[in-house]
């Protein structure tokens, strides 16, 4: 899915051009897709996410990226990469991430 966010007069992104899909309407228009993510990530059905199911995943995309004949990533994630990334998920801190985290990392990922 391209979400395309186009500038304005000033130069910012604006949302609201033709042709374009603000973050939000692609959130709502794709969340059942975001949902089936997260629930095939949380391996354990907790309703959260840890550090290490997170790694798993990413483990995994970079084999299927590879397994289709895609180009070899420039690198893959690091531990400390994934770390830092699900830290930045977790804003209450507990150590894991909850449903509403994870849509929440979602909805402040840049797109460009």
């Amino acid at each position: 899915m391209t979400i395309a966010f186009k500038p304005s007069a000033d130069g910012a992104a604006d949302s609201r051009s033709a042709g374009s899909v603000s973050v939000s309407q692609a959130i709502y228009k794709n969340l059942h897709e975001i949902e089936a993510v997260f629930r095939l990530m949380d391996t354990d059905g907790s309703g959260f996410l840890s550090l290490e199911e997170v790694k798993r995943a990413c483990s995994i995309l970079n084999d299927v990226v590879l397994a289709e004949g895609s180009a070899e990533p420039k690198q893959k994630l690091s531990d400390e990469e994934i770390e830092g990334f699900v830290k930045a998920m977790d804003l209450d801190g507990d150590g894991q991430t909850s449903y509403n985290e994870f849509l929440e990392a979602v909805r402040n990922h840049t797109f460009g």
